[in-house]
């Protein structure tokens, strides 16, 4: 029988490389795994997001910050300092403060702006570009207001120009207790169609702008359907406005204000879609679930790799 004798100090690499590549089956499975993974907690597209203000800035002055990072992320037109919040309160102030203002199932982040005052507080963050350049857009917002006696709500201005108004504005139409639309040129505007007044609860403010020929339509859609949130071509339930004006309603910045209360906003979006402005929980993936997602992945990466057996 002849027997082979390895060289005093070689090396069986069969032996000492026991471990093998993950085979082309092996990584198949994995990345099947991680795919369950992201349908099971999908993630969301910024694509369509033009503007998203979730107010997670340091607690403090509103003044000269900017939201940023977060999940999904902030997002605005411009960079800073040119975007960042303008304080132009005369009397009163507008802080960031603790905590995020909540509606059903839309997903909500950061802290949340107050705007407190004895007669009249706002603040304004320029988009650093004139909207709107298309016919179709939408915007949305949460607010929660205090009296159905003072001005509340949030506006499109066009440098020093107001163009038009969307919450609780004092003496503007026939019950002072109501919501709705208020063009800045006129006296009047366009309360919601339903007896939705003013209280201390958070509501979800959604208006569509609509452009043809000339002519633009307003519809704001006031605490939508929990069920309709993310989901087709326009929010279901709740109440509604719309004003429509030939006047001409470019505007290139936002401004949140009151007269003599304090008022809460948060979650300010703007989008191509009403699926734009109105993600919920659910399709905005927590930190921990992409952990778990690599986490899996690696497991199954290392799991499957082999070790040859020594031969008997």
């Amino acid at each position: 029988m002849k027997v082979q004798i390895q060289p005093a100090g070689s090396v069986d690499r069969a032996r000492a490389n026991p471990i093998e590549k993950p085979s082309r089956s092996l990584l198949l499975r994995s990345a099947a795994i991680l795919s369950a993974i992201w349908i099971l907690f999908p993630g969301t597209s910024s694509a369509d997001i033009i503007a998203y203000d979730p107010f997670n800035q340091a607690v403090g002055p509103i003044a000269d910050t900017a939201s940023s990072g977060g999940i999904p992320p902030a997002v605005w037109p411009g960079t800073s300092p040119d975007n960042d919040w303008e304080g132009v309160s005369p009397t009163g102030s507008v802080t960031i403060q603790p905590g995020t203002l909540t509606y059903g199932p839309l997903a909500s982040q950061g802290n949340h702006a107050q705007a407190t005052n004895i007669y009249e507080s706002r603040a304004v963050r320029p988009f650093v570009a004139t909207y709107p350049s298309e016919s179709n857009l939408w915007l949305s917002f949460l607010m929660q207001g205090t009296t159905a006696n003072k001005n509340e709500g949030l506006s499109l201005w066009l440098n020093t120009t107001e163009n038009i108004f969307f919450g609780h504005r004092y003496a503007s139409w026939a019950n002072n207790g109501y919501y709705g639309i208020k063009l800045a040129t006129s006296l009047t505007g366009v309360q919601v169609s339903e007896a939705r007044t003013v209280d201390t609860n958070t509501h979800f403010f959604v208006v569509h702008l609509n452009i043809t020929g000339g002519t633009s339509t307003f519809t704001l859609y006031f605490d939508p359907d929990f069920s309709s949130l993310g989901n087709g071509s326009a929010p279901t339930g709740g109440a509604s406005a719309t004003l429509t004006t030939t006047n001409v309603m470019d505007f290139d910045r936002i401004r949140i204000s009151t007269a003599g209360t304090t008022v809460l906003f948060d979650e300010f979006r703007m989008g191509d879609t009403w699926a734009d402005v109105s993600p919920t929980t659910s399709a905005v993936p927590e930190p921990s679930s992409l952990v778990l997602s690599f986490v899996l992945l690696g497991v199954a990466t290392v799991l499957g790799w082999r070790r040859r057996k020594p031969a008997a």
